[in-house]
């Protein structure tokens, strides 16, 4: 009995340094979403992403060991979440300006609503009244939309190997978006071909250039045939 004691202290006592060191580290992977170019965060949330799905299943695999189990769980869960606040973030840089060849929302409700019938069927139905069920449902079904329409985005752009054009207009107006839970967004108002739009922008641009200045930014097709313009640095 007191050995058995023994060991569960000692597990506890690891638990606190592997969810804190492993927290650390991401906290600092985070801080680079403020100092990389565009495409480099996203690159990396998706390596972060591909790494945390296989920490959860070692740990899983390992749940045999309690630190091996720690480990994979604390940096499966706070790395995707990291992963998933880089790619929620920076999805916002793509102005989107005319319809796709391929249809991101409808797409992704498709997917969303085919896992959530998936999931709730085959771990909710039974045992489970009707309003888990439909919970199951709903959530399963805005969550994977929502990840399958921020994926798109982000694939159209880094699949498009094609050069980017390089366009100009005057800036009209610029704008701060602050928010408690995000960082603060900071826009262009532009106009190109008589369509006006908002253009993200990082910190520094927007202290450089001032209303009436002409603002230099590109002009992407997009891999699926949703093209764009991005202010990339």
């Amino acid at each position: 009995m007191g050995n058995n004691k023994t060991r569960w202290r000692k597990g506890r006592k690891t638990e606190p340094s592997t969810w804190g060191i492993t927290a650390a580290v991401m906290a600092v992977v985070g801080l680079l979403w403020f100092f990389l170019p565009h495409r480099a965060i996203v690159l990396l949330s998706g390596a972060l992403c591909a790494l945390s799905a296989l920490a959860i299943i070692v740990a899983i695999k390992g749940k045999e060991n309690p630190r091996i189990a720690s480990w994979g769980l604390s940096f499966g869960l706070i790395g995707g979440l990291v992963s998933f606040m880089g790619f929620t973030f920076t999805v916002s840089a793509y102005s989107f300006y005319k319809e796709p060849s391929v249809p991101f929302w409808e797409i992704s409700l498709a997917f969303g609503l085919a896992v959530g019938v998936f999931v709730t069927a085959k771990w909710f139905w039974k045992g489970t009244g009707w309003g888990g069920r439909l919970g199951s449902l709903v959530l399963c079904t805005v969550l994977v939309f929502f990840l399958c329409w921020i994926s798109l985005c982000h694939l159209n752009y880094l699949l498009d190997f094609e050069p980017p054009a390089e366009r100009q207009a005057v800036i009209e107006e610029k704008q701060v978006h602050s928010n408690a839970k995000s960082p603060d967004s900071y826009e262009f108002e532009l106009t190109v071909d008589g369509e006006s739009f908002d253009l993200e922008v990082g910190k520094r641009e927007y202290k450089r250039y001032e209303v009436g200045d002409t603002y230099t930014f590109k002009e992407y097709k997009g891999a699926f045939g949703k093209p764009f313009y991005i202010a990339e640095e």
